[in-house]
């Protein structure tokens, strides 16, 4: 009999032993586990620090390359140029040559594009008045076009003639296109126009024209100087 006592005892002894070292073996596999996460936490961490450093560092960096701003315009940098024609101390001639359109035409344009392009009258500096503003980008638009020339001829720079040619064809397109400029919508109304334009300029089948186009030619014989372009090309003007 105790002899039986005595293996259930060490049975249940050996069964607490080895639940007791699952329980132990279990514990230190959650420890394990959790300072294994908080060890990827911490990685984690680290890299973002060390990107947000890094950062910092690079924006810091960019700010001591920049050259800081001394004025607003350059010296030697005037628009009396422009102040002369404004104020009409040119010929009339100058505005169809430097803006494609007379004076009146000009102030038209300006009265009309002024509600989108006036300068904020809260802002600290007065900026660009609406007519220069649409003068600059004429100026620019005339011909090939120039930045560093047109910021020279209006005494403002270059960075700012970018923005007032971005500023004014946008308001052109978004409010003046709709006004002036009507597609036809269905084929009656194509059909319409097609026999006007053909009697105007000789092309059968067309509707409009949004520019002229100059097709490249040889030198004539005769009269070369006649074909002979702006762009210092021999082209025929369609």
């Amino acid at each position: 009999m105790a002899s039986i006592v005595s293996d259930m005892f060490s049975t249940t002894a050996a069964a607490a032993v080895v639940s007791a070292i699952n329980l132990s073996n279990s514990f230190t596999n959650l420890m394990l586990s959790k300072l294994i996460s908080r060890t990827n936490n911490l990685a984690r961490l680290s890299v973002l620090e060390n990107s947000a450093i890094t950062r910092c560092r690079h924006k810091s960096f960019k700010k001591r390359l920049r050259k800081k701003k001394c004025f607003w315009i350059k010296p030697g940098r005037t628009d009396l140029w422009w102040r002369n024609i404004k104020e009409d101390r040119c010929l009339e001639e100058d505005w169809k040559k430097n803006f494609r359109m007379s004076k009146a035409e000009f102030l038209k344009l300006v009265d009309e594009l002024r509600p989108f392009i006036s300068t904020n009258p809260r802002s600290p500096r007065l900026g660009i008045s609406a007519e220069k503003k649409v003068a600059i980008t004429l100026y620019y638009l005339k011909d090939s076009g120039s930045v560093l020339m047109t910021a020279n001829s209006f005494g403002v720079a270059v960075p700012t003639v970018t923005v007032t040619i971005r500023t004014i064809c946008y308001a052109i397109s978004e409010h003046l296109l709709p006004e002036y400029i009507h597609l036809p919508q269905d084929e009656p109304s194509l059909e319409r126009l097609i026999p006007g334009w053909e009697q105007k300029t000789g092309f059968p089948m067309v509707v409009g024209a949004v520019d002229g186009t100059h097709i490249p030619i040889m030198q004539p014989y005769r009269n070369s100087q006649d074909y002979c372009s702006y762009k210092m090309k021999y082209t025929i003007n369609v």
